[in-house]
């Protein structure tokens, strides 16, 4: 009798140490990436690691990011986002010319710019022109330097399913000029 307890003490022993063990975690590691890229970016250019991590999310590669969630949302905790755009009125063209008028004969871009906006950037939480000609005011009053670098910015977001939405906040000038060419 004690061999029959004994031995099934042992098998019961057995059976909670296997189950108890280290598994890979299941979790869908679908916006990873998206995560990093966002919690990062205040990071980028104070730590090493928020650096290194916010790379990795611009990188793209869910599956890459996602063993280093942890390490790195813990590296970067949420704070205040960047500079927020200066806001402009629908009717306003910033020059006081109409929102299609260019400066020195250089190509407007401001249509193309609105149109890949809209196209790539619309259903993400907080694209700022929704309103009708919202986009087009507010691209006459940008910057040359916001001119040549946000278009950059949502044509990457077009390719790109695992940072989208950072690349979004990028192109509408959520983030600044911190990372332009």
């Amino acid at each position: 009798m004690s061999r029959a307890i004994f031995a099934a003490s042992l098998a019961v022993g057995v059976a909670f140490a296997a189950c108890s063990s280290n598994t890979p975690s299941t979790e869908d590691p679908a916006g990873s990436c998206d995560q990093l890229a966002r919690a990062c970016h205040p990071y980028d250019k104070e730590t090493a690691i928020g650096h290194e991590c916010h790379e990795l999310g611009h990188a793209g590669n869910d599956t890459a990011c996602a063993p280093r969630k942890a390490e790195c949302l813990a590296a970067c905790p949420p704070r205040e986002a960047g500079p927020t755009p200066t806001p402009v009125d629908a009717g306003e063209a910033g020059d006081g010319g109409d929102a299609s008028s260019t400066d020195g004969g250089e190509t407007d871009v401001c249509p193309a710019y609105c149109t890949c906006l809209a196209e790539a950037c619309s259903a993400i939480a907080g694209y700022p022109f929704a309103a009708a000609g919202s986009c087009a005011a507010r691209c006459a009053a940008m910057t040359a330097d916001e001119k040549k670098c946000w278009p950059g910015f949502c044509e990457q977001a077009k390719t790109s399913a695992a940072s989208k939405a950072h690349l979004c906040e990028h192109a509408w000038g959520d983030l600044g000029l911190d990372e332009c060419p």
